[in-house]
């Protein structure tokens, strides 16, 4: 009988270290995804603020065209008084 318990508490306890590797192999895999996470949402955060910029830059450049045009069109109205 004595053995029998044994045997039991045995197989308990490698089916607990068995269950400890698995739990510890996704609680690794967790921490990856969640670094990854992380990254991801910085390169998004980087990635918004760019287009910011660029939409600013392409609303200046937009400015600057109009401004250069209506110069040159003020220029040749004068040219031709």
């Amino acid at each position: 009988m004595r053995r029998s318990l044994a045997d039991k508490l045995k197989k308990l306890q490698e089916a607990l270290d068995d269950r400890r590797l698995a739990f510890d192999a996704i609680s690794a895999k967790n921490t990856l995804l969640e670094a990854d996470i992380t990254v991801g949402k910085q390169q998004y955060a980087d990635a918004q603020n760019q287009m910011k910029r660029m939409e600013i830059d392409h609303e200046q450049l937009i400015h600057k065209i109009r401004r250069e045009c209506k110069q040159e069109k003020d220029v040749r109205s004068i040219q031709l008084e």
